[in-house]
């Protein structure tokens, strides 16, 4: 876990130019990667980088390719990674406060709320979720 949370925003001041030279020179097909937010680039590049160069595990790496988005089938880690970075000390949005002390009860109810949270922030910026945040959102709810 201190591997995922030390090196999951390790691309996250690079440029689209260079998350893109990153996913390119790792392997990671960009496709429609490239019209993404930038914001969520910088967990597959954070991810191909910290393999690449620190040699992390794939449960590493794929706990920081998914700590923006979350994705369907979520181990244990990627949860932890995505909730902890979603609310970190500094972080002060409505419902934040819920969210902390949901965390600590139900990891699954927990995630359920912060991709609710994640969803309805980026329609109301009229931006279409990611499709990895809604089959997360929807294979957790189904498993409750």
């Amino acid at each position: 876990m201190r591997e995922a949370a030390i090196l999951h925003d390790i691309t996250k001041k690079f440029g689209l130019d260079a998350h893109v030279r990153i996913l390119e020179d790792h392997g990671v097909p960009v496709g429609k990667l490239k019209f993404a937010e930038e914001k969520l680039l910088h967990a597959k590049s954070g991810a191909a980088l910290a393999k690449a160069v620190f040699g992390v595990s794939d449960a590493v790496a794929e706990s920081i390719k998914w700590h923006t988005t979350g994705r369907a089938g979520m181990s244990t880690l990627e949860k932890v990674l995505y909730l902890a970075d979603y609310i970190e000390a500094t972080r002060d949005f409505p419902g934040v406060d819920d969210l902390r002390r949901l965390s600590n009860e139900d990891i699954n109810k927990a995630m359920i709320m912060g991709l609710e949270l994640t969803v309805s922030d980026v329609q109301a910026r009229g931006i279409a979720p990611d499709k990895a945040t809604l089959d997360a959102l929807s294979d957790l709810k189904a498993s409750l």
